[in-house]
Protein backbone atom coordinates (compact mmCIF):
# COMPACT_ATOMS: atom_id res chain seq x y z
CA UNK A 1 0.00 0.00 0.00
CA UNK A 2 1.24 3.79 -0.85
CA UNK A 3 -0.12 6.19 1.05
CA UNK A 4 0.31 9.85 1.73
CA UNK A 5 0.49 12.43 4.53
CA UNK A 6 1.11 15.82 5.32
CA UNK A 7 1.20 15.03 9.37
CA UNK A 8 3.09 11.95 9.77
CA UNK A 9 3.64 12.40 13.71
CA UNK A 10 0.32 14.22 14.10
CA UNK A 11 1.77 16.94 15.72
CA UNK A 12 0.29 20.13 16.16
CA UNK A 13 3.33 22.31 15.01
CA UNK A 14 6.39 22.06 12.60
CA UNK A 15 4.70 19.20 10.60
CA UNK A 16 6.33 16.35 8.61
CA UNK A 17 4.89 15.04 5.10
CA UNK A 18 6.51 11.88 3.92
CA UNK A 19 5.19 8.93 1.63
CA UNK A 20 4.49 5.35 3.24
CA UNK A 21 5.14 2.55 1.85
CA UNK A 22 3.56 -0.39 3.86
CA UNK A 23 3.86 -3.91 2.69
CA UNK A 24 1.61 -7.08 4.48
CA UNK A 25 1.65 -10.02 5.37
CA UNK A 26 -1.23 -12.40 7.28
CA UNK A 27 -2.21 -15.59 8.30
CA UNK A 28 -5.65 -16.97 9.47
CA UNK A 29 -6.43 -20.48 10.91
CA UNK A 30 -9.83 -21.55 12.31
CA UNK A 31 -10.62 -25.15 13.76
CA UNK A 32 -14.71 -25.76 14.82
CA UNK A 33 -15.81 -28.89 15.63
CA UNK A 34 -18.56 -30.22 18.10
CA UNK A 35 -16.29 -29.76 21.50
CA UNK A 36 -13.49 -27.40 20.41
CA UNK A 37 -13.85 -23.47 18.41
CA UNK A 38 -10.64 -22.24 18.04
CA UNK A 39 -8.99 -19.23 15.53
CA UNK A 40 -5.19 -17.91 15.16
CA UNK A 41 -5.69 -14.27 13.24
CA UNK A 42 -1.94 -12.47 12.36
CA UNK A 43 0.00 -9.78 10.33
CA UNK A 44 2.83 -8.35 9.75
CA UNK A 45 3.73 -4.53 8.50
CA UNK A 46 6.79 -3.25 7.18
CA UNK A 47 6.67 0.53 6.85
CA UNK A 48 8.89 2.54 4.22
CA UNK A 49 9.31 6.26 4.82
CA UNK A 50 10.55 7.95 1.75
CA UNK A 51 12.50 11.15 3.65
CA UNK A 52 12.34 9.73 7.20
CA UNK A 53 13.63 6.68 7.15
CA UNK A 54 14.44 6.82 10.95
CA UNK A 55 10.79 5.76 11.48
CA UNK A 56 10.94 2.40 8.92
CA UNK A 57 9.71 0.02 11.20
CA UNK A 58 7.91 -3.25 11.37
CA UNK A 59 4.71 -3.56 12.80
CA UNK A 60 2.23 -6.53 13.51
CA UNK A 61 -0.48 -8.50 15.77
CA UNK A 62 -1.40 -11.73 16.47
CA UNK A 63 -5.15 -12.71 18.27
CA UNK A 64 -6.05 -15.96 19.55
CA UNK A 65 -8.59 -17.92 20.94
CA UNK A 66 -9.56 -21.45 22.40
CA UNK A 67 -12.82 -22.39 23.80
CA UNK A 68 -13.44 -26.41 24.30
CA UNK A 69 -16.38 -28.22 26.37
CA UNK A 70 -14.71 -30.50 28.33
CA UNK A 71 -18.35 -31.90 29.22
CA UNK A 72 -21.84 -31.33 29.02
CA UNK A 73 -21.66 -28.56 31.94
CA UNK A 74 -18.08 -27.49 31.82
CA UNK A 75 -16.57 -25.14 29.43
CA UNK A 76 -12.96 -23.75 29.23
CA UNK A 77 -11.32 -21.45 27.43
CA UNK A 78 -8.57 -18.99 26.67
CA UNK A 79 -7.69 -15.31 24.54
CA UNK A 80 -4.67 -13.69 23.82
CA UNK A 81 -3.31 -10.86 22.11
CA UNK A 82 -0.10 -9.12 21.12
CA UNK A 83 0.23 -6.15 18.87
CA UNK A 84 2.86 -3.65 18.17
CA UNK A 85 2.76 -0.49 16.10
CA UNK A 86 4.63 2.76 15.31
CA UNK A 87 2.20 5.11 13.63
CA UNK A 88 0.51 7.38 15.33
CA UNK A 89 -3.02 7.58 13.61
CA UNK A 90 -3.01 3.79 14.04
CA UNK A 91 -6.25 4.14 16.18
CA UNK A 92 -7.97 7.06 14.77
CA UNK A 93 -10.66 5.43 12.75
CA UNK A 94 -11.73 3.38 15.70
CA UNK A 95 -11.05 5.51 18.93
CA UNK A 96 -10.65 8.58 17.41
CA UNK A 97 -7.19 8.96 19.11
CA UNK A 98 -3.57 9.78 18.52
CA UNK A 99 -0.87 7.22 20.30
CA UNK A 100 2.04 9.69 21.24
CA UNK A 101 4.69 7.36 20.60
CA UNK A 102 5.48 3.62 19.73
CA UNK A 103 3.13 0.93 21.66
CA UNK A 104 3.01 -2.42 22.60
CA UNK A 105 0.24 -3.96 23.99
CA UNK A 106 -0.98 -7.59 24.87
CA UNK A 107 -4.12 -8.69 27.10
CA UNK A 108 -4.49 -12.36 28.30
CA UNK A 109 -7.81 -13.88 29.60
CA UNK A 110 -8.86 -17.26 30.82
CA UNK A 111 -12.69 -18.98 31.59
CA UNK A 112 -14.31 -21.60 33.33
CA UNK A 113 -18.23 -21.92 32.86
CA UNK A 114 -20.21 -24.14 34.71
CA UNK A 115 -23.90 -24.97 34.19
CA UNK A 116 -25.56 -25.74 37.07
CA UNK A 117 -28.78 -26.39 36.55
CA UNK A 118 -30.70 -26.20 33.43
CA UNK A 119 -31.32 -22.93 34.53
CA UNK A 120 -28.21 -21.64 36.24
CA UNK A 121 -24.84 -21.05 35.68
CA UNK A 122 -21.54 -19.69 36.55
CA UNK A 123 -18.39 -18.25 35.15
CA UNK A 124 -15.02 -17.00 36.15
CA UNK A 125 -13.02 -14.86 34.11
CA UNK A 126 -9.45 -13.91 35.12
CA UNK A 127 -7.31 -11.50 32.49
CA UNK A 128 -4.51 -9.59 32.23
CA UNK A 129 -3.76 -6.56 30.71
CA UNK A 130 -0.36 -4.38 29.50
CA UNK A 131 -0.04 -1.61 27.20
CA UNK A 132 3.34 0.10 27.01
CA UNK A 133 4.02 3.69 25.21
CA UNK A 134 7.31 4.95 24.25
CA UNK A 135 8.70 8.27 23.06
CA UNK A 136 11.27 10.03 23.13
CA UNK A 137 11.59 11.75 26.96
CA UNK A 138 8.34 10.06 28.04
CA UNK A 139 7.40 6.05 28.95
CA UNK A 140 4.38 5.19 30.01
CA UNK A 141 3.17 1.67 31.36
CA UNK A 142 -0.29 0.62 32.07
CA UNK A 143 -1.08 -3.19 33.64
CA UNK A 144 -4.71 -4.06 34.95
CA UNK A 145 -5.18 -7.28 36.28
CA UNK A 146 -9.51 -8.40 36.87
CA UNK A 147 -11.46 -11.11 38.03
CA UNK A 148 -15.12 -11.36 36.98
CA UNK A 149 -17.77 -13.95 38.49
CA UNK A 150 -20.93 -14.18 36.61
CA UNK A 151 -23.88 -15.86 37.48
CA UNK A 152 -26.95 -16.31 34.89
CA UNK A 153 -30.60 -17.48 35.62
CA UNK A 154 -33.31 -18.22 33.27
CA UNK A 155 -35.94 -16.83 34.33
CA UNK A 156 -37.86 -17.64 31.53
CA UNK A 157 -41.16 -19.61 33.61
CA UNK A 158 -41.97 -16.28 35.68
CA UNK A 159 -41.04 -13.78 32.84
CA UNK A 160 -40.76 -14.79 29.13
CA UNK A 161 -37.60 -14.39 27.46
CA UNK A 162 -35.68 -13.02 30.43
CA UNK A 163 -32.25 -13.89 32.04
CA UNK A 164 -31.56 -12.99 35.28
CA UNK A 165 -27.77 -11.76 36.09
CA UNK A 166 -25.86 -11.11 38.62
CA UNK A 167 -21.98 -9.86 39.07
CA UNK A 168 -18.80 -9.84 41.26
CA UNK A 169 -15.82 -8.00 39.68
CA UNK A 170 -12.47 -6.67 41.00
CA UNK A 171 -9.74 -5.20 39.06
CA UNK A 172 -6.42 -3.69 39.62
CA UNK A 173 -4.97 -0.85 37.74
CA UNK A 174 -0.99 0.19 38.09
CA UNK A 175 0.18 3.04 36.12
CA UNK A 176 3.99 3.99 35.55
CA UNK A 177 4.62 7.42 33.99
CA UNK A 178 8.38 8.80 33.37
CA UNK A 179 9.09 12.03 32.46
CA UNK A 180 12.82 12.56 31.41
CA UNK A 181 14.03 16.69 31.17
CA UNK A 182 17.89 16.65 31.01
CA UNK A 183 19.02 15.51 34.57
CA UNK A 184 16.24 15.27 36.30
CA UNK A 185 13.72 11.86 35.85
CA UNK A 186 10.17 11.83 37.30
CA UNK A 187 8.59 8.96 37.79
CA UNK A 188 4.65 9.29 38.92
CA UNK A 189 3.04 5.86 39.77
CA UNK A 190 -0.98 5.16 39.81
CA UNK A 191 -2.73 1.92 41.91
CA UNK A 192 -6.20 1.48 41.85
CA UNK A 193 -8.15 -1.51 43.16
CA UNK A 194 -12.04 -1.56 42.04
CA UNK A 195 -14.30 -3.92 43.91
CA UNK A 196 -18.08 -4.17 41.54
CA UNK A 197 -21.18 -5.74 42.63
CA UNK A 198 -24.18 -5.37 40.17
CA UNK A 199 -27.63 -7.40 39.21
CA UNK A 200 -29.99 -7.22 36.76
CA UNK A 201 -31.40 -9.05 33.41
CA UNK A 202 -31.32 -9.44 30.12
CA UNK A 203 -34.69 -9.75 27.85
CA UNK A 204 -34.75 -10.87 24.28
CA UNK A 205 -36.87 -8.35 21.86
CA UNK A 206 -36.39 -10.20 18.75
CA UNK A 207 -34.42 -13.08 17.47
CA UNK A 208 -31.57 -10.92 16.92
CA UNK A 209 -31.65 -8.32 19.53
CA UNK A 210 -31.46 -8.49 23.55
CA UNK A 211 -31.59 -5.60 26.03
CA UNK A 212 -30.02 -5.68 29.18
CA UNK A 213 -29.70 -3.61 32.62
CA UNK A 214 -27.92 -3.75 35.48
CA UNK A 215 -27.26 -2.00 38.73
CA UNK A 216 -25.08 -2.03 41.99
CA UNK A 217 -22.15 -0.92 43.84
CA UNK A 218 -18.55 0.13 43.73
CA UNK A 219 -15.74 1.07 45.90
CA UNK A 220 -12.25 2.28 45.03
CA UNK A 221 -9.43 2.44 46.86
CA UNK A 222 -6.45 4.81 44.78
CA UNK A 223 -2.82 5.61 45.91
CA UNK A 224 -0.73 8.10 43.69
CA UNK A 225 3.34 8.60 44.29
CA UNK A 226 5.92 10.52 42.95
CA UNK A 227 9.53 9.93 42.59
CA UNK A 228 11.71 12.52 42.03
CA UNK A 229 16.29 11.50 40.68
CA UNK A 230 18.61 13.86 39.98
CA UNK A 231 22.03 11.98 39.22
CA UNK A 232 22.12 9.44 41.95
CA UNK A 233 19.69 11.62 44.54
CA UNK A 234 16.11 10.17 44.78
CA UNK A 235 13.07 11.39 46.54
CA UNK A 236 10.13 10.00 47.26
CA UNK A 237 7.06 12.06 47.74
CA UNK A 238 3.55 10.70 48.42
CA UNK A 239 0.98 12.54 46.47
CA UNK A 240 -2.48 11.02 47.20
CA UNK A 241 -4.57 8.52 48.94
CA UNK A 242 -8.74 8.03 47.78
CA UNK A 243 -10.96 5.72 48.83
CA UNK A 244 -14.60 6.44 47.62
CA UNK A 245 -18.12 4.40 47.34
CA UNK A 246 -20.16 4.77 44.13
CA UNK A 247 -22.57 3.31 41.89
CA UNK A 248 -22.81 0.88 38.87
CA UNK A 249 -25.14 1.24 35.64
CA UNK A 250 -24.94 -1.00 32.66
CA UNK A 251 -27.29 -0.88 30.18
CA UNK A 252 -27.14 -1.72 26.46
CA UNK A 253 -28.54 -3.61 23.28
CA UNK A 254 -27.03 -6.84 21.90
Amino acid sequence: RQEYSDNILMAVENEEDDFITTATAGLVYRKDSERTDAHLDGNIRHLLYIDNDQLDSTDGEIDAGWEHRATERLTLGANGSFREDSRRDQDATTTGLFVSGDREQYDLETSIGYMMTEVTSGNVTLSYDNDQIDETDNEEERDSYGINLAITRNMSRTFANTTGLLNFTYNRYLTDLTDVNGSITTLREFDSDVYQAYTGFSRQVSELYSVYLQAGISYTDSEESRTISIGSARADIPVDDTSRWGGVLLGGVN
